[in-house]
């Protein structure tokens, strides 16, 4: 057992259909620490391709020869895909860390995937210590599931496509479903991907005219001003629009909330800068969406 981790908190057990898991021993707020882990092995990004390097696979075995008999054990009773080998083991299970690491957790490594996680990781200011918290009510007995994939509010098809990577089919809530409802939940996923990229260009235009960036001239900035000045009610809308799709999704779409709010906060605070909204409606929706941000950065 890797150090930060809480046992009571949980059991490693067998999952019908998956294999071992991590299960809840106890019930878990939103928001509730389920277990931290620290990692095992770590190694840094080298811009090469998805294989490790010469160099990567020497920082890895010196690693490894630095456990105790017991950790390697455990290290080579992890998941692998065809012959299990160290650096197979590695590379099936390390997850990212941070934008110059990444590294294997023995406890995460145990975490099962779901494209409708109860859980989600956040790293520690070390970068050695993964906090895994709930984002949803988790009853005792039930699996502690995350996703594998950044963009698990894609539609399935993508889904599936990123999750090839390990092999294995996902049988989720949302992977299960079929017929109309499949295409229901997909076109919905699809609005909202859409709605979101046209708010991150948005959001980002505004950003850039904050900065007033050397290159920019005066005659595009004032363009750009205009297209904002235009543009910024309707933008609103849809961050609102954006939003209530991801509610309605319940918790499939949970790891969307916190960006579906900054976007909200983040135009209705230009909005009242260029007094295109009433004062008092978008004060009371900036301090909405400031505190459901407050909440959610508590994950």
């Amino acid at each position: 057992m890797s150090f930060g981790v809480s046992p009571a908190s949980f059991v490693i057990q067998q999952v019908p259909g998956k294999g071992l898991g991590v299960v809840a021993n106890s019930d878990f707020q939103p928001g509730q620490l389920v277990f931290s882990d620290t990692a095992l092995i770590l190694s840094r990004h080298e811009k090469t391709s998805d294989r490790l390097t010469a160099n990567q696979a020497r920082q890895i075995f010196k690693q490894v020869a630095r456990l105790s008999r017991d950790q390697k054990q455990q290290l080579m009773e992890l998941h692998c895909i065809g012959d299990k080998k160290m650096l197979k083991v590695f590379r099936i299970n390390c997850i990212h860390v941070d934008e110059v690491s990444f590294g294997l957790f023995l406890t995460i490594s145990r975490v099962n995937h779901s494209c409708c996680p109860n859980s989600m990781m956040s790293m520690d200011c070390t970068g050695r210590v993964n906090e895994v918290r709930a984002v949803k009510h988790i009853t005792r007995g039930e699996e502690i599931t995350m996703s594998y994939i950044v963009n698990n509010w894609d539609i399935g098809v993508n889904r599936r496509q990123e999750l090839r990577y390990w092999q294995f089919e996902c049988a989720c809530q949302v992977c299960s479903l079929t017929g109309k409802r499949l295409r229901d939940n997909d076109a919905m996923r699809q609005e909202v991907i859409g709605k979101d990229d046209e708010l991150t260009k948005f959001v980002a235009a505004v950003i850039e005219v904050q900065k007033y960036p050397p290159t920019m001239s005066e005659d595009d900035r004032r363009l750009l001003q205009c297209r904002i000045y235009v543009n910024i009610k309707q933008m609103a809308r849809m961050a609102e629009d954006k939003l209530y799709l991801v509610y309605k999704m319940g918790h499939q779409m949970k790891m969307k909330l916190f960006t579906a709010h900054l976007h909200c906060l983040l135009l209705y605070c230009k909005a009242r800068a260029v007094g295109v909204l009433a004062s008092l409606q978008t004060d009371q929706r900036i301090v909405h969406h400031g505190q459901k941000l407050q909440e959610l950065a508590c994950w």
